[in-house]
């Protein structure tokens, strides 16, 4: 199910492939799903090589990833543990034919996860074993399940395999994918590309496609520091809990508590890890979470037949030069209005985006680019959920007690004075008094920097000036694109760097929704097959 790699080891790129057509940067899902639905339109349209008006030749494509995950990247491929699940269920990630994939290839997958003996995996397997079993004569159970993450990434993997193997019997396209880590794109003369890889190779290509993916999260000095985990992933989230464990059993003098900063999905998976690690859940006395609202994403729908309505949202379609500011108003009120009744937001967040699709295609140009730069992150997480399984793994250690919900902001996180092992964490109260706790151990679940803050050595490159290749939008979060997500002539953006931008046919604070991903790919595949049919 792996798709072919050029190469073996980091950075080798084969002569034969130095000069070419177009270089994707980075092998993650926004990149994947763009790849393969450029190959499945020349298929239909081309059905033969493509004449560039020098020789009928297959176009040369690359596909460029630091860590080699093809087809997946970080959050479906080798850091994702069999037990950390989709953020989305089935049904919303049922693009591209998953559904009809899980029942083709269940043999393979559920091996795959009966020969993974880790409690989490039993846990899942367990909890959904009728509807898995129901699944075997309908696939429509499948639908409402959060399936593990790693089983979604070997589907990808499968798909990029089979349009590559496609492409090239045809001679429709040649794709190589190459195992580096790209830190320069520099524009020719010519108006082609050097693509400049760590290890000095470097590739030249008509047109480059960014997408590497989500940014990590705020640097921190405190990041190899035992008991600090800034990022449960990296290296891998075994190693992440180990360490948590190390700091408690040798925590002295202090309470072997860890604190998780930030309640988003990182948060919810993090609980969901460490309550599956026997030793791990022994040994902690306190969870300790802190993030300004002060609340965790739903898991499970309410038990009310009645279906939620987004009044106040509605009510903005009967009028006239809407602002920002009323849009975001009336999504608060019908958010507080739907919990007041009992609702969770498995229950109102699709009324309610649905009315909020319909209202803000009413806001003019400028209206909309303020909510998109100032309130799309905030309503994101007014519509926040998380797998079941994930829930109840917090409900579990609130109901023993040993989950405390700090609604706070961290102003500082800092070593414990005179001890090895241990932290002093600063925050402000919602009702501005402040506080200071003392734990053994702090995991960071803030999520993703800023464009303008975080820059990795790419990123950091082709935002100079000189470069011409591409510069921060308006709001700092991702980086200016026209309406055809391209940067600049020839270099074209996808995935999460598209956060904040804003325009007629497009409003995206933040892209970690698949979907979205997979519709823009569709909309800058067919871009790229017009570009690519006009080059000589």
């Amino acid at each position: 199910m792996n798709p072919r790699s050029s190469e073996t080891h980091a950075g080798c790129v084969s002569p034969e492939i130095n000069k070419i057509d177009v270089a994707f940067i980075g092998g993650g899902l926004a990149c994947t799903l763009t790849l393969l639905n450029l190959i499945r339109r020349l298929l239909v349209t081309r059905g033969s090589a493509i004449d560039y008006g020098r020789s009928r030749l297959p176009l040369q494509i690359a596909v460029m990833d630091r860590d080699g995950d093809f087809g997946c990247g970080s959050p479906y491929g080798s850091r994702a543990h069999p037990m950390l699940l989709l953020n989305e269920n089935v049904a919303t990630m049922n693009f591209s034919g998953f559904v009809d994939w899980l029942q083709e290839h269940r043999d393979d997958w559920m091996e795959l996860l009966h020969s993974k003996c880790s409690l989490g995996v039993k846990n899942w397997l367990s909890s959904n074993m009728q509807a898995l079993g129901a699944a075997l004569q309908d696939r429509s159970h499948y639908l409402p399940l959060y399936f593990p993450r790693c089983i979604f990434g070997l589907f990808m993997r499968e798909q990029l395999s089979s349009a590559i193997t496609a492409a090239e019997a045809t001679s429709i396209a040649r794709v190589r994918l190459i195992r580096a880590n790209a830190v320069s794109i520099s524009r020719l003369s010519d108006g082609s590309f050097a693509v400049r890889a760590a290890n000095g190779n470097t590739i030249i290509t008509r047109v480059v496609i960014l997408g590497v993916g989500s940014l990590p999260p705020e640097s921190s000095l405190l990041e190899h520091i035992p008991g600090y985990v800034h990022d449960l992933l990296r290296p891998s989230p075994e190693a992440s809990l180990s360490d948590v464990l190390t700091a408690l059993r040798n925590a002295h003098g202090i309470p072997r508590s860890l604190a998780i900063v930030g309640s988003n999905a990182a948060a919810m998976e993090a609980i969901y890890a460490i309550r599956h690690q026997r030793e791990l859940t022994s040994a902690l006395h306190e969870i300790i979470l802190l993030s300004p609202r002060g609340q965790l994403p739903a898991g499970l729908p309410s038990r009310k037949r009645s279906t939620f309505e987004p009044r106040m949202l509605k009510q903005l379609l009967q009028q006239s030069d809407l602002t920002a500011d009323a849009v975001l108003r009336s999504a608060v009120a019908d958010i507080e209005a739907a919990r007041r009744s009992g609702y969770t937001s498995l229950d109102y967040s699709g009324p309610l985006i649905r009315a909020f699709s319909l209202v803000l295609d009413l806001l003019s140009l400028s209206e909309r680019r303020a909510f998109v730069e100032m309130y799309g992150s905030a309503f994101t997480a007014l519509n926040r959920h998380t797998p079941p399984e994930y829930a109840r793994s917090a409900e579990s250690f609130i109901e023993e007690g040993r989950l405390k919900i700090l609604s706070a902001r961290v102003g500082a996180v800092e070593r414990l004075s005179g001890a090895s092992i241990g932290f002093e964490i600063h925050a402000t109260r919602l009702e501005g008094s402040s506080t200071v706790l003392r734990v053994a151990a702090v995991m960071n679940c803030k999520g993703s920097d800023t464009l303008a803050n975080t820059q990795p050595p790419l990123l950091k490159d082709i935002l100079k000036p000189d470069r011409d290749i591409a510069r921060l939008n308006r709001c700092g979060r991702g980086i200016d694109v026209t309406e055809t997500l391209e940067a600049s002539p020839g270099v074209y953006v996808i995935g999460p760097l598209l956060s904040g931008h804003a325009s007629e046919l497009h409003a995206i604070w933040n892209l970690e929704s698949a979907p979205r991903i997979y519709s823009l790919s569709q909309t800058l595949a067919g871009r790229l097959e017009e570009q690519l049919a006009t080059l000589r």
